[in-house]
């Protein structure tokens, strides 16, 4: 059965309005996931308004999983996987950080450099999504991105600190994009970088942080105008 968001929102006790669940995500994480554990699927639009829902409450992220999403999917196809893979794929970006629903706003948005024990705390929400997503059969395909987007072609990345092809392709693509676009944004603990300081990191982390593969197909569609960062 596919679910929308506002039917589960509808669904939950009156004392849990949209706007408290917005202002606490840890609140709707808990109570999305007893809400569908028990369905095997949910609609695309559903998916986005869980996602936009997410970055409402992280505030100055408003509009990052789209256009992550967007650029991801354009990526993959540019590096000629399959379209069967492009509808996980897709998930697997909308939902990719899911897991940060059960993160402390303090450390969400804390406006400065986080201590190792807020960065222990922060580096759990790849396996929070892991887990989440695990329990609805539909989006087990969509787990690679969630659980391994933090990971890095060294292998100095987080949680599992895999390296190099152990990481699923799509988490690699993912990656790239997901890192360009925070860099180009605003944050709470920096400004938005100009886009070429962005691109410049992005080479200098080719092999380290990013697949090289990867990294080249991305520099090539940016050069070429056919996405624009």
């Amino acid at each position: 059965m596919d679910i929308a968001l506002d039917s589960l929102i509808a669904a939950l006790p009156r004392r849990f309005s949209h706007r408290r669940l917005e202002n606490q995500p840890g609140m709707l994480l808990r109570a999305l996931v007893g809400s569908i554990e028990n369905n095997t699927s949910l609609n695309p639009a559903g998916l986005f308004e869980w996602s936009t829902m997410l970055d409402q409450a992280e505030q100055e992220f408003i509009g990052h999983t789209q256009r992550v999403t967007r650029l991801t999917l354009k990526l993959a196809r540019y590096m000629g996987l399959p379209e069967s893979e492009m509808h996980a794929i897709s998930h697997g970006a909308i939902l990719h950080d899911i897991g940060k629903m059960d993160i402390p706003r303090r450390i969400l948005l804390k406006p400065g450099p986080l201590t190792a024990a807020e960065w222990k705390i922060m580096r759990r929400h790849p396996v929070i999504a892991y887990k989440l997503l695990s329990r609805i059969p539909s989006l087990h395909p969509a787990r690679d991105i969630p659980y391994y987007h933090h990971e890095k072609w060294d292998g100095s990345g987080y949680p599992q600190q895999v390296s190099g092809e152990a990481i699923p392709l799509s988490a690699r693509i993912f990656s790239i994009i997901d890192v360009l676009d925070a860099l180009i944004s605003d944050r709470p603990y920096r400004t938005a970088w100009p886009v070429e300081q962005a691109l410049e990191y992005i080479r200098l982390e080719n092999g380290r942080h990013f697949d090289p593969q990867v990294s080249e197909a991305f520099l090539q569609l940016i050069e070429t105008g056919s996405i624009r960062a």
